[in-house]
């Protein structure tokens, strides 16, 4: 037994030993998926270090290495910084949209290669992502403190939204239609085998959310009943946690016309994965 164990029963010992049959890993995931939520929720339960979202950002703890990859280009460099950044095996929650393709593909190398499962995190309903992903540009209001408060002034009347810019928004829809073909063609040309999972198998029905939820935590490993609190913590997650952006959307000045430019773009140009 090791040394940082002399401290812990046997019975426990073999029960974290039990613990350790899971796989860190990677929610590939877009803007307003839900992913914060969901990625939380994994984390709680998983063995593995939790890390910062969306690490890779620009402004974030491992923006340097996109940053170096963006000045030097160098494929071998990048994956190496990969490596050892990731070297503590911490869980990962990646907005892939926001990263340049030729990095995420060097990402999923790096990270497939130190045992790393791949989770895509994904939203049918388009159209109402980007509506959410504008109101958010628009409010301020991307999660965590300070919200309710900002969606209280706007009830209210003390703060006016302004219209929602359309050209952008279908610029942003065209631009994940394209994210999601590129990682779908990246993860099949590296035979990587990715657990989807949509928002709306999660959050919108309880029951249903509760299964699809137990299937992913088994495509990475986590024995539920290894956590007394289990089930409150996915009843949290589910029912509990999220911004109820609908609440507000109605007073977006434009929200019709860009809502029925979005939903016809969808038609045209739909993916999944």
């Amino acid at each position: 037994m090791s040394e940082f164990l002399t401290n812990v029963t046997s019975g426990e010992y073999f029960k974290l030993r039990k613990r350790r049959v899971s796989a860190p890993f990677i929610v590939w995931t877009m803007q307003r998926t839900g992913g914060t939520t969901l990625a939380a929720l994994l984390e709680d339960l998983s063995e593995f270090p939790s890390f910062q979202h969306e690490p890779f950002n620009v402004d974030r703890v491992l923006g340097w290495i996109v940053k170096h990859w963006q000045e030097n280009g160098s494929p071998t460099a990048t994956r190496e910084n990969i490596l050892h950044a990731l070297e503590t095996k911490p869980v990962i929650k990646h907005c892939y949209e926001l990263i340049p393709d030729e990095f995420n593909l060097a990402l999923m190398a790096s990270a497939t290669k130190l045992g790393y499962r791949h989770i895509i995190l994904d939203r049918r309903d388009e159209p109402k992502r980007i509506l959410s992903l504008e109101l958010a540009k628009l409010t301020g209001a991307w999660g965590g403190n300070g919200v309710r408060e900002i969606y209280d002034s706007i009830q209210s009347g003390k703060v006016k939204l302004d219209a929602i810019d359309q050209r952008s928004a279908m610029h942003q829809m065209a631009r994940s239609y394209n994210s999601r073909r590129t990682l779908s063609e990246q993860m099949t040309q590296s035979n990587v085998s990715p657990f989807v999972v949509y928002f709306e198998d999660v959050y919108s029905d309880p029951e249903a959310g509760r299964k699809r939820i137990s299937e992913l935590l088994n495509f990475v490993g986590i024995k539920p009943e290894n956590f007394d609190n289990y089930a409150k913590q996915v009843d949290d997650a589910l029912l509990t946690r999220g911004q109820n952006s609908a609440s507000i959307m109605g007073l977006v000045p434009n929200i019709r016309n860009v809502q029925e430019a979005l939903e016809d773009g969808h038609k045209k140009q739909s993916f999944q994965f």
